[in-house]
Order: C-alpha cells, then sequence, then structure tokens
C-alpha cells in the first residue's frame, strides 16, 4: 500500500472537510444555481488538467471504450445528485445531519470492501471499525427519527466509490467525462431556470461560484487517484476526517450538537485512533522486513 496514496486520501478529505465554510457562505445562493455552476466550472478544470498532463489521448480512448463509459455514466449521476443534496444541507443548517452521512459512509465501504473487492483486515482494524460501527448504532438509536438526509448521502457517496473502483482512468480525465456528461443539461437548466436568480446575483457571488469547480475537481481528482492504489477498507477510514471537521464547523456556524452526535463522535475519534495506531504498526514491521 503506497503512503503517497493514503496521503493524497487524507489531503481530499481535509478539503472536503473544510470546504463547508466555503458552501456556507454560498447559502444566500439557490443550491440549484450552485449545483450547475459546479458542474460547469469543475468540467472546464478538468479539462484544463488534462491539457496540461498531456492526456488528451487518454480522454479520447475512455470516450470510446465501452467497459469505461458504461461505469462513468451512473457514477456522473450519482455524484451529481450527491452534489446537490450536500450542497443544500450545508447551505440550510443541516451542516452535522449530512455529516452523519459520511460518518455511515465508512462503515458501507468496508462492508463493499469485503464482500465485493475480497479486501481483509487486521484483527486492530476489526476492532475499530466495530468502535466506529458502534458509535453509529447507538447514537442512530438516540437519535429517535431517521437522518434521512445522512442516509442518502452515505449510500450515494459509497456507490459512487464502488463504481470508481472498477474504472482505472487517470483522475482529471474520469471527473471530466462525469462533469461533461451532466454540462448540456446544467447549462439548459441554468439559462431556462435560474434567471431570476441569476439576476440578484452579489459582486462577490460571481467568483464564488466559479471557485465551486476548484472545491469540487481538486479534491475529486485525489480522491480518484487515491481509491486505484490502495485498500478501498483504507480509503474508508480516512473519509471520516471530513465529516469530523464538518461538525465542529457547524457547531461554529450555531448547529445544536446533541448527545447522540457527541457519542458517535467520541466514537468515531477513538475508532480513527485504533486505526492509525494499526497502520503505523504494520508500517514499521514492514520496514523492519526490508
Amino acid at each position: 500500500m503506497s503512503r503517497k496514496h493514503v496521503g493524497i486520501a487524507v489531503l481530499c478529505n481535509l478539503i472536503w472537510g473544510f470546504s463547508s465554510i466555503y458552501w456556507y457562505q454560498l447559502s444566500h445562493i439557490d443550491s440549484l444555481l450552485v449545483l450547475y455552476s459546479r458542474i460547469l466550472v469543475s468540467a472546464a478544470l478538468a479539462y484544463a488538467m488534462i491539457l496540461v498532463a498531456g492526456k488528451k489521448d487518454e480522454l479520447k480512448k475512455s470516450f470510446t471504450d465501452r467497459h469505461t463509459m458504461k461505469h462513468m455514466i451512473p457514477a456522473s449521476l450519482i455524484i451529481a445528485f450527491n452534489w446537490g443534496l450536500y450542497v443544500w444541507a450545508m447551505c440550510n443548517g443541516h451542516m452535522i445531519d449530512a455529516s452523519l452521512g459520511y460518518f455511515m459512509a465508512p462503515l458501507m465501504a468496508f462492508a463493499v470492501s469485503v464482500y465485493m473487492f475480497g479486501e481483509r483486515a487486521g484483527r486492530l482494524q476489526l476492532v475499530a471499525m466495530f468502535v466506529a460501527f458502534a458509535g453509529v448504532v447507538i447514537s442512530l438509536a438516540m437519535y429517535r427519527t431517521l437522518p434521512v438526509i445522512g442516509l442518502i448521502l452515505g449510500i450515494s457517496f459509497t456507490a459512487y466509490g464502488t463504481i470508481k473502483k472498477r474504472v482505472r482512468v487517470y483522475p482529471a480525465v474520469s471527473i471530466f467525462i462525469e462533469c461533461i456528461l451532466l454540462s448540456p443539461f446544467a447549462l439548459v437548466l441554468m439559462l431556462t431556470t435560474m434567471q431570476p436568480q441569476m439576476a440578484v446575483l452579489l459582486p462577490i457571488d460571481v467568483p464564488l461560484l466559479m471557485g465551486t469547480g476548484v472545491l469540487t475537481a481538486v479534491p475529486l481528482v485525489l480522491y480518484a487517484s487515491a481509491i486505484n492504489n490502495i485498500p478501498y477498507i483504507t480509503l474508508g477510514f480516512t473519509q471520516y476526517i471530513s465529516p469530523a471537521i464538518t461538525v465542529f464547523i457547524g457547531l461554529f456556524y450555531g448547529e445544536i450538537f446533541t448527545p447522540e452526535k457527541m457519542v458517535l463522535t467520541i466514537a468515531i475519534f477513538a475508532a480513527l485512533a485504533l486505526y492509525s495506531y494499526a497502520e503505523l504498526r504494520d508500517y514499521r514491521r514492514n520496514k523492519q522486513e526490508v
């Protein structure tokens, strides 16, 4: 397992976690306009990355490869839905609810990694996963109502990751294909349904909307790079970083930190500590053997 790609996965989730501050600044803008802007700017930025990396030939090859497109089409639809719901949650006082979904996503990734990809976890990793699972179960039991937003976000992102795990293309090519498939719909819907919302944009809103492409394309390129180079179990555990950051940002913006959310957060950090210790121990053992 490449330490470099584990670091890439961590960086990706740090960006996702702190990006909730950025999305909150867009709370006065219609969530659909933010989504459409996100898709269009991300497509342009991903294409620029392809040009800089000299990967135009791989882009052409990917577009004509049936296996690749068979997976990229559903991936693009799933991630668009995930983006839209996430932005809405960030802008409408549901940061902590959204983070709950991303706390559940690694558990779903663990199940997928074992049953679909045949990956194996060590004893400490399994204990860490059990601690995280127990925290989720206890918090859900205390929650008393089904966290619909969180569940949908967790399930959709896990489905997206599962599909991406089956496709090996250059990361920027992967993101460009997803976004360019969605771009015609985003452009038409923006021009036909968002005119009133666009008319009342503030001068600062345009660069903020442009920035959504950076916050979308860059971490997704990092994610695409990591997902095919580290076990899905490990990738799943790095995904706890983003919602943990989002919880604290939500508290900063005045969202209520209920007892069930506190139980979940403590369990997650305990699980992360266990998993990190196991990874560090295995790394030292492997280094000594070499």
